[in-house]
């Protein structure tokens, strides 16, 4: 085997190891945010305002044994809020788009 093919290889073997190391995060990350949804969305229902919801959502999380920081699922409320945020700023910026 020459270097040139070795190094084939083990270039193969790392990027094998980081496509598998980013697919398992993105769904570690994905069932966190649908948990902080789902918390985030029992304390609205339950007439809690919108001040102080992350930290009560974080302190939920460490209850059921995930723990993570207050502003990670700020994070997480502000990347799920954003997509109807950057709609409705987007009507603003430019009204006659409705019109049409």
């Amino acid at each position: 085997m020459t270097p040139e093919e070795l190094g084939l290889r083990v270039l193969a073997g790392l990027t094998a190891g980081r496509e598998k190391a980013i697919r398992r995060a993105q769904t570690r990350a994905g069932a966190l945010a649908a948990l902080v949804l789902d918390l985030a969305h029992a304390d609205m229902l339950a007439g809690r305002p919108a001040r102080g919801r992350a930290g009560r959502v974080r302190r939920k999380l460490s209850a059921l044994g995930r723990t993570t920081s207050e502003r990670h699922v700020k994070r997480i409320l502000d990347g799920l809020s954003s997509v109807s945020d950057s709609t409705r700023s987007n009507s603003n910026i430019f009204p006659h788009e409705e019109a049409k």
